[in-house]
């Protein structure tokens, strides 16, 4: 998987590559929903998860933020063993 926009940490990836490997394209890993979709083969993914904001501070309102980032899969990833 190669990340073209955007930011994956390696806990994203591997929840995204479960979920593509199920034949889904959304999903919930723990607190994290990830919606999928793909325009050739370029994948969008919007990442939405309930926090408190870029600058957690106590006190702060949950909210919901959603981060959006494009990938291709280099290789054969979904490729089932």
């Amino acid at each position: 998987m190669k990340v073209l926009t955007g930011h994956l940490t390696a806990a994203n990836k591997h929840a995204i590559t479960a979920i593509l490997k199920s034949g889904l394209m959304n999903g919930k890993v723990n607190r994290t929903n990830y919606f999928i979709s793909k325009n050739q083969d370029v994948y969008t993914v919007r990442i939405v998860l309930k926090d408190r904001g870029p600058i957690p501070c106590p006190g702060s309102e949950l909210r919901y933020s959603t981060y959006i980032s494009t990938f291709i899969l280099v290789g054969d990833p979904l490729k089932k063993n």
